[in-house]
Order: C-alpha cells, then sequence, then structure tokens
C-alpha cells in the first residue's frame, strides 16, 4: 500500500472486481513459492530436452510471473492487468496453476 497508493483508495471504494484484480496482482507479483520441484516419474522431452526418470525438476514460478514474454511491465504493479485477463494456468502460476475448481496444480 505504501508503493501504491493509488490501489488503497481504489479497495476503499467496496468494488469486488477490483478487489479481485488487486488479489491476483498480489499472488503474481509476490508468489507464495518462488519455485517448486518435484521428479520427473517418467523419461520425456521438453523443448528438445531430455528429462530422465527421476531427474528433479523444477517449475519457476517467480520468473513465469515476472516473465515480459507474458506479462506486461511484469515488474510494476498493476491489478489492472487483470481487467481482460482470460485466465491462461500456464501464464499464471501464484503457488502451482490452474483453476482450484479445475484441477489446480499447487504443490
Amino acid at each position: 500500500m505504501y508503493k501504491c497508493p493509488e490501489c488503497r483508495n481504489k479497495l476503499r471504494l467496496d468494488d469486488n472486481d477490483y478487489k479481485q484484480r488487486f488479489v491476483q496482482e498480489i499472488r503474481r507479483f509476490y508468489p507464495f513459492t518462488p519455485y517448486v520441484g518435484a521428479e520427473a516419474k517418467k523419461s520425456f522431452t521438453w523443448k528438445q530436452f531430455k528429462i530422465k526418470k527421476g531427474t528433479l525438476v523444477l517449475l519457476d514460478i517467480y520468473g513465469t510471473n515476472h516473465d515480459s514474454k507474458l506479462w506486461l511491465n511484469p515488474y510494476e504493479f498493476n491489478p489492472e492487468r487483470f481487467n481482460n485477463w482470460t485466465g491462461n494456468p500456464f501464464t499464471f502460476m501464484p503457488q502451482g496453476g490452474g483453476d482450484c475448481n479445475q484441477g489446480h496444480r499447487c504443490a
């Protein structure tokens, strides 16, 4: 709130849509964890990179949520970016990705 006083004023207006966008931007900007790790259950190839069964793989949540290829001005706190956001679970991963009602991928 200190860095974005305009958000404080908008939150006082009792606009539930803005509150939801604000919460989503907090989750994008400050994810619950910077990454999650898992062991590959089977061997596979991802983007021409071979990953063997048993390899520790990391999902860079912070990096994905701050990737300039996916987010305009990713280091700017901007709840309005969620005005027309379609909810792609592969570009927004606050703690693992996906809608909690439809197969959420939480660590």
